[in-house]
């Protein structure tokens, strides 16, 4: 991340806590870990395996490690290993600005809430092929009252389909 950035929406006029953030780049390692406490609508914090920010892990010793999981990276995507990381990015730092706009308001209200993701129907769905499976945000909220639009695709690194899924319609937008 540019230290550019970092000044604009971190280190300058975002409060005492801001200003002793101590690099000049992000570089937190635990990327994967944090992420899963931003309600992305992926259920992680239900079950990692359904697929999370950071990738989809896989439990890698259930007898042994019952409660231990790995990136599964490579499973089924390009086997790029930062690719489950590069896409999420832009949410992430999105997301760190936001925070540190909270430092400098006054008031909660004042503060730029995240929206809460929402959807009609189970979250884990099992399909059969041919079956048309409608995607339905629109419970989706903004506590400030603000636009949130919404993209579906399919999960390479999340899913156990193994061919294309056909998704028209994919963008959405609520307020």
């Amino acid at each position: 991340m540019k230290s550019a950035w970092l000044t604009t929406n971190v280190k300058t006029n975002h409060g005492s806590l801001g200003a002793m953030y101590p690099q000049t780049y992000i570089s937190e390692g635990d990327i994967p870990s944090f992420l899963d406490l931003v309600n992305n609508g992926l259920e992680a914090q239900s079950d990692y395996t359904l697929g999370v920010w950071g990738g989809r892990s896989v439990y890698d010793n259930p007898l042994n490690k019952p409660n231990h999981v790995t990136d599964s990276s490579g499973l089924k995507d390009d086997g790029n290993a930062i690719k489950m990381f590069g896409r999420w990015l832009i949410a992430a730092r999105n997301d760190f600005a936001a925070r540190m706009d909270w430092c400098k308001d006054s008031t909660y209200s004042s503060a730029n809430k995240q929206h809460v993701a929402r959807i009609i129907g189970a979250h884990v769905r099992f399909v059969t092929p041919g079956q048309v499976v409608t995607l339905d945000a629109t419970p989706t909220t903004d506590p400030d009252g603000n636009t949130v639009s919404c993209l579906w695709w399919q999960y390479y690194d999340a899913d156990n389909c193994t061919t294309q899924v056909a998704i028209n319609n994919n963008t959405f937008c609520c307020s």
